[in-house]
C-alpha cells in the first residue's frame, strides 16, 4: 500500500472496455506511486497480473 491508500484488486478484469481503462489507470498510478516511494518492491506476480491486464484490455479494443 501507498501512504495507507487500498491498493487496487489486480486480476479482476471488467468486460466493459470504459471501466477497464479506467482499472488500468487507477492500478497504474498505483504502481507509479509505489516505485517513487521507494519504501515497497514491487512483487513480480503484481507486475505480471497488470501486464496481463493491460494485454487482455487491447485485445478489447481491437
Amino acid at each position: 500500500m501507498v501512504g495507507g491508500t487500498a491498493w487496487p484488486a489486480l486480476g479482476i478484469q471488467p468486460s466493459n472496455y470504459n471501466e477497464h481503462a479506467t482499472q488500468l489507470a487507477a492500478e497504474a498510478t498505483a504502481l507509479l506511486e509505489l516505485d517513487n516511494s521507494k519504501h515497497s518492491k514491487l512483487s513480480a506476480q503484481t507486475l505480471n497480473d497488470f501486464l496481463n491486464s493491460i494485454i487482455t484490455f487491447a485485445k478489447k479494443i481491437l
